[in-house]
């Protein structure tokens, strides 16, 4: 068996085992290797597994380099998963191991895996701050609203209803997305991707994401852009204008992508990942969704230590706080500069 350095060559055949894998996701399809690439200019360190023309396993891998230069390796950026997928635990063991490698062949200070399936090895520290929450669904949308939703998130959805709010569905809402998006980040003091990443995602992913928008008088007040891979409608991003909150459009957004997913025939609606202590983690929950670990695992060189960029950390709060007195325009244009060196 080989550990190869992925070229576009491979993509047709890394497809092909990812879309057979039944750990993989979304983000492990080799468009999102493109979309680093061409968005970013994100160096990746994908490296596939082969046994003459037989793939065995994969890791989705790419560099990110913190605005002090340094180097971190991780699988994989700007997603909610990444990790090893393999046909069984000696092929894994062999791409862990080659991730460990790269560590002192690139000078990187740490390889990070975030993953659904936890990875075996003893040099692994792990941070399990962070869930995914994963809502079951049904081919009748009624099922899931009588049988996995509450009844206050029911009586959300009504109360938009009730108050005039209405729903669409389509990509020729994703740009009145994004804009809500960057507000909402610039409101949170989160800097915010580019233009061009966003731009190069619609591009790469057109027949696999959808757009539930909430509106009032015709204009967007609050939606869910969606991600679909095989059984899986996955809430990549949402987004609202908090001025109308009071009105519940973000619950009749969700609502809508869950039934929309149900239409295409999805087995599950993943709400993607939170940490446990945050808002958005309860939100979720209040859906009916399971939370399900995400294995947050690393390899360090000595010295360092487990990254955690919790945003309530006291020592994020002044940057958090400038950054939100930030004007819009400004957020927009500094966030892309921060966020490529974040490699959540």
């Amino acid at each position: 068996m080989e550990i190869l350095k992925v070229t576009g060559e491979h993509a047709a055949a890394w497809d092909e085992f990812v879309l057979a894998a039944p750990d993989a996701t979304f983000y492990h399809q080799y468009k999102w290797k493109t979309a680093l690439e061409q968005a970013y200019k994100v160096r990746p360190h994908y490296r596939i597994a082969m046994q003459g023309q037989q793939v065995r396993g994969v890791l989705p891998l790419a560099e990110v380099r913190s605005l002090r230069g340094s180097r971190s390796l991780v699988s994989t950026p700007f997603a909610n998963y990444g990790g090893v997928l393999a046909d069984d635990d000696e092929v894994a063991a062999a791409l862990l191991a080659h991730g460990h490698s790269l560590i002192d062949t690139l000078q990187a200070r740490r390889l990070e895996f975030k993953s659904l399936c936890q990875a075996e090895h003893a040099e692994l520290a792990e941070l399990l701050e962070y869930f995914s929450l994963v809502l079951n669904l049904d081919a009748d949308s009624e099922v899931v609203w009588k049988g996995e939703l509450n009844a206050k998130v029911r009586n959300q959805v009504r109360k938009a209803e009730k108050n005039g709010v209405t729903v669409e569905a389509g990509i020729g809402h994703f740009q009145s997305f994004i804009d809500m998006l960057r507000l909402n980040l610039r409101d949170h003091g989160t800097p915010t991707h580019s233009a061009k990443w966003f731009s190069v995602l619609r591009e790469l992913f057109a027949d696999q994401m959808e757009v539930s928008m909430a509106l009032i008088d015709g204009q967007p007040v609050a939606g869910v852009w969606m991600f679909f891979f095989r059984d899986t409608a996955i809430a990549h991003s949402g987004a609202s204008r908090r001025e109308h909150l009071h009105l519940c459009p973000n619950n009749l957004a969700y609502w809508n992508a869950i039934k929309l997913a149900c239409e295409r025939g999805c087995r599950y609606f993943d709400f993607a990942r939170s940490r446990r202590t945050a808002g958005t983690f309860h939100f979720k929950k209040q859906w009916g969704a399971t939370p399900r670990q995400i294995y947050y695992q690393y390899f360090l060189r000595p010295g360092e230590e487990v990254p955690d960029m919790n945003p309530d950390d006291p020592k994020y709060k002044l940057a958090v706080t400038m950054w939100r007195r930030l004007p819009l325009a400004v957020a927009n244009r500094l966030g892309p500069i921060l966020r490529s060196r974040i490699s959540t």
